[in-house]
């Protein structure tokens, strides 16, 4: 029988700012996985056939993401997003 599965708790928070022709929106996010597990079949020994399964740490993911506009929803003048890599921290 097989482990479970990864479980992933996430934490997202933002804003949106709408001021006539202009809008901002922004978010952060956190992510902890509580990752998959690997397995060990030994090949040699009294064990040997017997498969062994033992879990990956665990790892989190922070990211910021940022959105400007000017114009109307349907005809934008200006429009940028930033979007920065997410890099995992553990």
């Amino acid at each position: 029988m097989t482990p479970p599965p990864t479980i992933a708790n996430t934490y997202q928070g933002g804003t949106v700012v709408k001021l006539n022709r202009v809008t901002f929106d922004a978010d952060a996010y956190h992510i902890h996985f509580t990752n998959t597990y690997s397995t060990y079949t030994p090949s040699t020994g009294p064990d040997e056939g017997f498969t062994y399964y033992y879990a990956n740490p665990d790892s989190t993911t922070n990211g910021f993401e940022a959105e400007g506009k000017r114009g109307s929803d349907t005809q934008p003048e200006l429009q940028r997003q930033w979007q920065p890599l997410a890099l995992p921290s553990t």
